[in-house]
């Protein structure tokens, strides 16, 4: 029997392969990042969010935000990445709240 925490390779644990942490829209992101509104967006991230939102963004082969946070360097991966996951859909809820108004898209 194998823990979860035992390292596999590029850095991983069993953990982090064996967890399922993808979102339904993890590839919007990759899709439109350089759409202006979500360049707003971006913009309102502190620079260490905002490298382990666009290393997620442009890099295929990573597929979760702490692999992302890892890439960067971060201390505390899992956490820091899982912070910049749910920062980054409230920042683009809140930006559609304000686009949106009396359900009709305005910009």
């Amino acid at each position: 029997m194998t823990m979860l925490d035992t390292p596999t390779a590029g850095g991983l644990t069993r953990a982090d392969l064996a967890a399922d942490t993808a979102e339904p829209d993890d590839n919007l992101l990759r899709d439109t990042i350089n759409e202006p509104r979500v360049r707003e967006i971006l913009d309102e991230l502190d620079p260490d969010e905002r490298d382990v939102a666009l290393a997620y963004a442009r890099n295929p082969s990573i597929r979760s935000w702490t692999e992302a946070a890892r890439s960067t360097g971060a201390n505390d991966a899992e956490r820091f990445g899982e912070r910049v996951r749910r920062r980054l859909k409230r920042l683009g809820d809140r930006h559609d709240r304000r686009c949106h108004v009396g359900g009709v898209l305005i910009g």
